[in-house]
């Protein structure tokens, strides 16, 4: 699975992967991981020349992030 990077953008974080090895993968991500429930990102994927990029606003509190394929 292709190596997700996270790091803090003004009140949320970015998280990225590399577009070389996005294919079939889709972003999930979880607010409690004593459950087995994730749901796909509800913020807008972007893909651009060398990362699959998105923003998360962290400040609902903790999110888990998975790629799934």
């Amino acid at each position: 699975a292709p190596v997700l990077t996270v790091v803090k953008f003004g009140i949320g974080v970015k998280i990225s992967w590399p577009v070389a090895d996005s294919a079939g993968y889709a972003l999930e991500s979880n607010s409690d991981l004593n459950t087995s429930v994730w749901n796909p990102t509800a913020a807008p994927v972007v893909e651009g020349d060398q990362n699959v990029v998105t923003i998360s606003d962290a400040s609902t509190g903790n999110l888990f992030f998975r790629l799934r394929k």
